[in-house]
């Protein structure tokens, strides 16, 4: 069981989820669904505050970084998401289908971002 603990942990380290539901915390502002890895891992809350208000720019999502879930767009929730994925610098992304409840022209933006990412 100890290996199979740390194999899991391993994983949440080394890569970033962004599955189709997304998965946010309803409660939970867009910042504080960015920070939730972070949390988790134990990261100090200054290096957290720091890391999560670059993500928030980095997505175009700082003016809304206290709204929760449901009060975001389909595309806002999505670089939600993506930037939780990311937030703790995974060496692999596993995606199923990120685009695939998105309009066009968010789609393209989403991928525009995973592919900035690639880089």
């Amino acid at each position: 069981m100890n290996l199979l603990r740390h194999a899991w942990r391993a994983l949440r380290r080394e890569a970033g989820q962004v599955l189709q539901g997304l998965h946010l915390v309803p409660r939970l502002s867009a910042a504080e669904n960015i920070a939730l890895p972070m949390t988790l891992a134990g990261i100090d809350p200054a290096e957290r505050a720091i890391r999560v208000n670059q993500a928030l720019k980095d997505y175009g999502l700082s003016d809304r970084a206290s709204h929760r879930p449901n009060e975001l767009s389909g595309g806002q929730r999505q670089r939600v998401a993506i930037a939780r994925a990311t937030i703790m610098q995974p060496a692999m992304i596993l995606a199923d289908e990120p685009t695939g409840n998105l309009d066009r022209a968010t789609g393209e933006e989403v991928m525009r971002l995973l592919e900035e990412l690639n880089q």
